[in-house]
């Protein structure tokens, strides 16, 4: 398979694990009704595909392998975690563990899936 493909893949894994997290976290554990189903399915997308495609092609010719994983999901931690903050209105600490969590939960699951 070429690595644009398990990019892509990669993506759609990303956005069938982490915005049902999302969904489930800003709605029963942050009890957030006031937020529009919209505009959470739009943050959860929109997180992923302005990290991604950094984790997967431009950080890897900065970083080397060995702390590729550390230092790329925690760019992409802090990253998600501004976004959930400015767009969903969650507090700082919050969206960091929310990030946390969701990025781990798609992180295993992809590695599950793909096989790396």
């Amino acid at each position: 398979m070429f690595y644009e493909t398990q990019f892509l893949f990669a993506l759609v894994i990303t956005w069938l694990v982490e915005i049902p997290i999302l969904w489930f976290s800003v709605r029963t554990v942050l009890k957030r009704n006031d937020v529009p189903a919209t505009r959470i399915i739009f943050t959860g997308v929109l997180a992923s595909a302005l990290t991604l495609p950094y984790l997967w092609f431009v950080l890897p010719s900065y970083i080397g392998a060995s702390y590729y994983i550390l230092i790329g999901e925690l760019f992409v931690i802090a990253v998600e975690s501004v976004i959930l903050n400015q767009i969903l209105r969650i507090r700082p600490g919050l969206s960091i563990a929310l990030s946390a969590v969701m990025n781990a939960a798609s992180f295993v699951v992809g590695w599950w899936v793909i096989g790396w």
